[in-house]
């Protein structure tokens, strides 16, 4: 999985329409599977287990950038 698919303008769209998604049932699941007919139709091949490893490691990515910064101001 890597390079791009859409340009500026699609992306944001495109996050969007998963915000959307991501409102209809609790969980994941649905934004996996919306994501991977996307990724499907662009002919990106991925699965679900490495969909769902980029999500931990893009939240861990962010809780860490997020804990790093509180620490600093003296929030924790």
């Amino acid at each position: 999985m890597g390079g791009t698919f859409l340009d500026r303008a699609d992306a944001a769209a495109h996050a969007e329409e998963i915000a959307e998604v991501s409102r209809i049932e609790a969980g994941d699941d649905d934004v996996l599977r919306k994501i991977l007919r996307d990724f499907e139709s662009a002919g990106i091949p991925a699965t679900t287990e490495q969909l769902r490893e980029k999500m931990r490691a893009l939240l861990f990515d962010v809780a860490a950038k997020q804990l790093d910064a509180e620490s600093k101001t003296g929030r924790l």
